[in-house]
């Protein structure tokens, strides 16, 4: 009840709280969203550490050939 109020009705003449769930659909997409950029952001730090492992390992290579 207390973090989003607007979604939450009292219906006092039956003593019970009703709720709003097509507004949950609204805060859903901007959770999702938000998540979204967290995976993306997480995508290209996995590709760039990919990068330069590749890179290392092409160089302890290139040593132990010698």
């Amino acid at each position: 009840l207390e973090i989003y109020p607007q979604l939450i009705t009292y219906v006092e003449e039956e003593d019970r709280y009703t709720m709003d769930y097509a507004g949950f659909g609204v805060i859903a997409v901007k959770a999702i969203q938000e998540q979204q950029k967290i995976i993306d952001d997480q995508a290209l730090i996995i590709a760039d550490q990919e990068e330069r492992l590749q890179k290392v390992e092409n160089m302890l290579k290139a040593l132990l050939k010698d």
